[in-house]
């Protein structure tokens, strides 16, 4: 995963990630600058410091195989696919179903029953 902004995960965290694996590959988490290379990653997940890139990394990724997750209000609707959202004391999520359309990636059923589903907004 990469993390686009200051790191949300404790560094306790962070090491509990890496004796995972999805599938065979080991599961790897680095910060990324501006300017990276970021259709290398699998997940970018553009955290609330870096939420004046946001518009920028998904406009960066539209199309990709690149699962980008955010946690600013508005990152769905601005195109993010999934992002996380506190509402009162709970974390929930939305899915942007436009979004994901618009790449090859495939959200569970299972999933998409618990999210809230956002739209991109029609354009003129």
């Amino acid at each position: 995963m990469c993390v686009g902004g200051e790191g949300p995960f404790s560094p306790d965290l962070e090491q509990e990630f890496q004796k995972h694996a999805v599938g065979t590959a080991p599961v790897a988490i680095r910060s990324v600058k501006r300017g990276a290379n970021l259709r290398a990653c699998h997940i970018v997940f553009v955290t609330s410091s870096a939420s004046e890139q946001a518009a920028g990394i998904i406009e960066n990724l539209k199309g990709s195989n690149v699962l980008t997750v955010g946690e600013t209000k508005g990152f769905a609707e601005r195109g993010g696919i999934i992002n996380f959202q506190t509402e009162e004391n709970k974390l929930r999520f939305e899915i942007n179903l436009d979004a994901t359309k618009q790449t090859p990636l495939t959200i569970s059923s299972k999933v998409l029953a618990l999210a809230r589903i956002e739209r991109d907004p029609p354009h003129p």
